[in-house]
Order: C-alpha cells, then structure tokens, then sequence
C-alpha cells in the first residue's frame, strides 16, 4: 500500500487544478449552451479520463525505462529532481504571464462561439485533448503523479492513486457541472458570478498560483536531496 504521507502529498499538489480557469470557464459557457449539462458532462468525462491516462502512460514509461536501465532501486532521488525541474518550467510559465500587460482583455478562443453547434461527442473530444495540450496544467499535475509513481510501491497500487490524484485534479471543473445538477436554472446567476470573476481576475490568480506551486516544488526537491546526503 502507498504511503499515506506520500499520497498526501500527492493529492497537495494535485489541488492545484483548481486554477484551471480556462477549463472551468469553458464548462460555465457549455451549461449556458443547449443541452448544456449533457454537453459539460462529456468534456469533464474527456478531461478526466485525459489526465487519467495521461498518468498511466507516465507509470508505463517509468516502468519500461527501469526495465531498459536495470534500475530496480526506489526512484526518490529522481522524483526530486523532477520536483525541481516542474518548479522551475512554474516559475518560468509565471514569469512569462507576468510580461504580458496587465490591462490586455482576456481574450476567449473564437471556438467558444460554436459551442451550441458542437455535439457532445466532440466536446468529449476537445476535453481529452486539452488534457494533454495544457502545458501549464499538465507540469502541476506531472508534478503530483511523479510523488506516487516514484514512490517505489508495486503498478497494482499506482494506478488506482493514480486515477485519485486526477480525480482531485479536476474536482474544479466537476464542481460547477455537480452545482447546476442539483440546482439547476437557479445556479445560472451564482456561475454567472463566478464567470465574471475568473475574467476579471484570471491573471493575478495564475501568476501568484504558478509563482506558490513552483517555489513549493522547487523548496521540495532542493531540501529532499539535502536531506538525502
């Protein structure tokens, strides 16, 4: 059985996707589109299962690679270097963010404007695809699934952390969708609020969550290999 430490501090870092803005707006256009429901339904269930995979393929590569080396050993000092290497690709993408002009408009991608013409199976599609083409989303939660995969325990114990920790991931993107569920039209205003919110403030939140998640991981990997002299 995994570590109840190491999957704390797993599922720590996979909170981060609560700033998935983009993704989270994305779903408060399709529940204001027709057949909204049935479509958000099916870019989460893209988006989960994405992420999902995205893990298992991870865990199959960190496999296949042991294997080629004939390193048996625990990976703990690899996953530390990885730790360091995603804290920094955090910092870098803040610091890019931090450039761009503070009174530019967020500007939503023209697609959004077709999302009454799109059929659930394509926004199931899209969802699995920005899964893997979100660079800046895909470092926090490599950098969450990297704690469990080196975490030195057996494949039948992994994937099903695995599948967790992207569950915990996307839990923000779920949210809305579970809220107009229950309450529906009457949850129309409160993610009318949350729309206009994240618009206005998508910018300052990203950079100071990139800016937080990338100095914990970096302090993370640096004090793990000091301690490991």
């Amino acid at each position: 059985m995994i570590p109840t430490t190491i999957l704390l501090q797993a599922l720590a870092i996979a909170a981060g996707g609560v700033f998935s803005f983009g993704s989270i707006l994305l779903v408060l256009l399709l529940l204001s589109s027709q057949k909204g429901l049935k479509k958000a339904l099916a870019y989460y269930a893209g988006y989960f299962g994405g992420y999902s995979l995205v893990g298992l393929l991870a865990m199959q590569a960190r496999a296949f690679l042991q294997r080629s080396s004939g390193d048996a050993s625990s990976g703990s000092h690899k996953g530390l270097w990885l730790s360091i290497a995603f804290g920094c690709l955090l910092l870098y993408f803040a610091r890019q963010q931090l450039r761009t002009p503070k009174d530019a408009p967020t500007q939503l991608p023209k697609f959004f404007d077709t999302l009454d013409q799109l059929s659930a199976s394509r926004v199931f599609a899209l969802g699995l695809m920005i899964s893997f083409v979100n660079f800046k989303n895909l470092t926090i939660y490599l950098s969450a699934i990297t704690v469990v995969i080196e975490s030195g325990s057996p494949a039948v114990q992994i994937a099903p952390s695995i599948v967790v920790v992207a569950f915990v991931f996307c839990l923000a993107v779920l949210s809305p969708i579970v809220l107009f569920a229950v309450f529906a039209k009457r949850a129309l205003p409160w993610l009318a609020s949350l729309k206009r919110w994240l618009e206005a403030n998508q910018r300052t939140v990203t950079i100071t969550m990139m800016s937080l998640f990338g100095t914990a991981l970096l302090l993370r990997g640096v004090y793990g290999l000091i301690q490991a002299r």
